[in-house]
């Protein structure tokens, strides 16, 4: 659902999601109320539609626990992530 709402920068209504997601608008209706209330959407009250508030950035925190990014960075290149001598480069 959160995807859904993050993939349209106007946002959502409920109806949207339902028809998006493929379910109830009561369960779309109760997911949306309660993510709402937990601060990951934000709803426009002129609207009715929804999008995605600030706590979502707070997620990318607990993903992010424990995961070296540069050694991440480094094996996604396109030559897979090693130099000219075939061995990756350390950064320090």
């Amino acid at each position: 659902m959160l995807e859904a709402v993050a993939q349209d920068s106007e946002g959502l209504s409920n109806a949207d999601i339902s028809r998006k997601l493929k379910i109830p608008k009561s369960s779309a209706s109760y997911i949306l109320r309660t993510l709402e209330k937990q601060g990951y959407l934000n709803r426009n009250s002129e609207t009715g539609r929804y999008r995605v508030g600030l706590k979502v950035l707070s997620l990318s925190r607990g993903a992010l626990t424990g995961i070296d990014v540069r050694e991440v960075a480094f094996s996604r290149r396109p030559h897979g992530g090693l130099h000219r001598e075939g061995r990756a480069r350390r950064f320090h």
